[in-house]
């Protein structure tokens, strides 16, 4: 049993013939049709397979269907409309809120830092009034130590944010809460 398809070149020069002539977006579905029948006449119509694609991206639907909306329920764009709205505002308060938080906490950071640099600094000065020289090197010893190692730490990984920049928001909300991974 054999059924009767058209060579694979066939089909290829029929494409490309296709592709070649100019085409008008305002084209009708059955001046579509007639094209692609023109083009392989040796075809039945009803073989005459027709692929219209279009592409809209957007966070909103595209007009027609937008249109479309409207016409099967009264209201439905205005309300589209409104939840796209309301969506909106919630995106960009729940930006600012984490914005405010991370403020909140880098505030929070510098001064623990501040905190426990002073300490260090007080208690050594302590161990030496109280003739502990051993003592109170060690503690400023430390305390520069950990200062001095955390400021290269955090140079060092803003360094390396501006000569790698990646896609990775540094927001955490933007990243859904969790690290986010490479490739994604």
């Amino acid at each position: 049993m054999s059924i009767n398809k058209p060579a694979a070149p066939a089909k290829q020069k029929i494409t490309e013939q296709y592709e070649a002539q100019p085409t008008k977006a305002d084209l009708s579905e059955a001046e579509v049709v007639e094209q692609l029948v023109e083009l392989a006449p040796s075809l039945p119509r009803e073989r005459v397979a027709r692929i219209l694609s279009q592409s809209y991206s957007g966070p909103l639907p595209h007009p027609d269907l937008f249109k479309g909306y409207g016409e099967v329920i009264e209201n439905a764009p205005e309300r589209i409309l409104r939840v796209f709205e309301a969506d909106s505002v919630h995106v960009r308060d729940m930006q600012r809120s984490a914005l405010a938080a991370q403020r909140e906490d880098n505030r929070r950071v510098h001064w623990m830092a501040f905190a426990l640099i002073a300490g260090g600094f007080a208690i050594s000065y302590v161990f030496a009034k109280m003739n502990k020289d051993s003592l109170a090197g060690i503690v400023l010893a430390t305390t520069l130590v950990g200062s001095i190692s955390g400021l290269i730490k955090t140079f060092g990984a803003s360094r390396s944010r501006q000569n790698d920049p990646s896609d990775e928001p540094d927001d955490p909300v933007q990243r859904g809460g969790r690290k986010a991974k490479k490739g994604r």
